[in-house]
């Protein structure tokens, strides 16, 4: 049989593919699957599915492809960790669907960027596991089952999904306040996988995590874990893609923010919020906030929807807290939290703040 290396994204979509947090997928898509999804936003059997899952190679290998035989997917070490069953073999043209996809096919986009330098050729098929890959910097990574255990042991009825690629900043804290006092139980879930130049590193955002849980949060109504996927910069699409994941971790809830999962000025400001409103069978309810900034007035933090004030309103936002701290460690109570802000800092001081 033969084998082949694969990147860490794609054992990434493996290790989600065989552990159920991509339910329903069984494998990776075929060519009528992936043109559903991209179109339509579900499979060809009617369920809800938004996201490009696939498996690329380059001419010479599907050469020796033969549809219905099996192939090995490996690690870059050598280890086998799941067998493919191809059931297809198929071209795309990927600049045409980098528009379909992403809302645009500008290659300083991180997501159309990573989509065209795609191989050529895309292999349909289920998988089965043979051996978990191991994830650098998700040792404290839980699977679907296990949340389930936490939530089904702590008599948890509404759980709420976090969904990030940044540290705790007071705007995130608004949301997830807001979220908990409405639900039993807040799964915070940040991404731990392949991001763009510039975003922080997944040690960072753990640290911050940690101060917020040791200083302020209720732990006992709190579930931390990271999530070894890589961010696709999608937009709406993809905050359909990170909700379903939250379904399948147990969630019945899930914050969708301003410009969730989206990227520079890609997406329109809500056009998150609003796609949801075309999905009714995603089997988890979105918990849809305004944007929160802080008010000189209210000298707190408020959304557009609860403070008259839009001339004292000061943005707060991921890329505004990796401008701060790339620039200065003498940052506002209003921005980061004293101790968030220190544990990231202290970190630093032997690790990358920020991804390369």
């Amino acid at each position: 049989m033969k084998s082949f290396v694969v990147n860490n994204e794609i054992l990434m979509d493996l290790d989600k593919i065989a552990n159920n947090a991509y339910h329903p997928l069984k494998g990776f898509l075929n060519k009528d699957d992936l043109l559903s999804v991209i179109e339509k936003y579900r499979l060809t059997n009617g369920e809800c599915w938004p996201m490009p899952i696939i498996l690329d190679f380059d001419k010479e290998d599907i050469k020796s492809f033969k549809m219905g035989s099996d192939i090995i997917l490996k690690e870059s070490s050598g280890k086998d960790i799941a067998e493919l069953k191809i059931e297809d073999i198929y071209q795309v043209n990927k600049k045409k669907l980098a528009k379909d996809i992403f809302l645009t096919n500008d290659e300083n986009h991180p997501g159309v960027r990573w989509w065209l330098g795609l191989k050529d050729f895309f292999v349909g098929g289920k998988i089965k596991l043979i051996n978990k890959p191991i994830f650098f910097n998700a040792e404290d990574e839980l699977s679907p089952q296990e949340v389930k255990h936490i939530i089904k042991n702590n008599g948890f009825k509404t759980i709420v999904g976090f969904h990030t690629r940044n540290p705790i900043h007071r705007a995130h804290e608004y949301l997830q306040r807001c979220a908990l006092e409405i639900t039993d139980c807040l799964v915070i879930h940040p991404v731990v996988g392949k991001k763009k130049k510039g975003d922080f590193t997944a040690g960072a955002i753990r640290a911050s995590y940690n101060a917020m849980l040791e200083s302020y949060y209720p732990k006992n109504r709190i579930i931390f874990s990271v999530l070894s996927t890589y961010s696709r910069y999608a937009g709406p699409r993809e905050a359909l893609f990170t909700a379903i994941i939250r379904r399948n971790y147990g969630c019945t809830h899930f914050i969708v923010g301003r410009d969730h999962t989206g990227v520079a000025n890609y997406y329109g400001r809500y056009d998150s919020h609003k796609i949801f409103n075309q999905f009714s069978d995603l089997g988890i309810t979105p918990l849809k906030f305004y944007e929160p900034v802080y008010c000189r007035h209210c000298n707190n933090i408020v959304t557009e929807k609860t403070c008259i004030h839009k001339n004292g309103f000061i943005k707060i936002s991921g890329t505004k807290i990796r401008e701060l701290i790339s620039k200065s460690s003498n940052i506002k109570d209003i921005y980061l939290r004293k101790e968030v802000l220190e544990s990231i800092l202290n970190y630093g001081k032997n690790n990358k703040i920020f991804v390369d």
